[in-house]
């Protein structure tokens, strides 16, 4: 005979909450309210691609929200495109993929402003290309044209989660202020 094995059934502690105890999606409601009143918030997602990807097709499905990938709303100009152009391009959706292309120095186009700015007109979400450590982003390797290392402030940052269940919110969320 064998000894008998106890298990240990860890009670149910409901849905995994967002904002204010909120569930999917009314936590991701919330946080496009959040993104309104906080004239030019935004909010970046910081992960590796395929996190980041799965997060860009959950808000913009559940929230029904515009998604606008920068470098291919650009690449229709025969020639680098003015901050207006690039303004226009992005102004429509509240959804930023695919920014690399407005790091680069050449086009002349600062791209922390640029989304406030967009996002004192509505909620915007952009997917951070490089990194987000603490409260600095950073984007390619020191030395190269299209560095960048800026300090953040008053920024929303989102870093996708994994779920089980279509009610559990698929980020974390961090609020970094002055």
């Amino acid at each position: 005979m064998s000894p008998t094995a106890t298990i240990e059934i860890p009670s149910y502690c409901g849905p995994m909450v967002g904002t204010n105890g909120a569930t999917w999606p009314e936590a991701g409601h919330q946080l496009l309210g959040e993104l309104a009143m906080g004239r030019g918030r935004c909010a970046l997602i910081a992960a590796e691609l395929p996190a980041a990807d799965r997060l860009v097709a959950r808000l913009a499905g559940d929230l029904d929200l515009q998604v606008t990938r920068v470098g291919a709303a650009l690449a229709v100009h025969e020639r680098p495109p003015t901050p207006r152009e690039v303004e226009v391009a992005c102004s429509s959706a509240s959804i930023l993929t695919d920014l690399d292309v407005l790091l680069w120095p050449a086009l002349g186009v600062p791209l922390l402003p640029l989304l406030a700015a967009l996002a004192r007109r509505r909620p915007v979400i952009a997917v951070w290309p490089g990194e987000i450590t603490g409260q600095r982003a950073r984007y390619s390797s020191p030395g190269r044209p299209d560095h960048h290392d800026v300090r953040l402030t008053d920024v929303v940052v989102l870093r996708p989660r994994n779920t089980r269940f279509p009610d559990e919110v698929p980020y974390e969320i961090e609020r970094l202020t002055q």
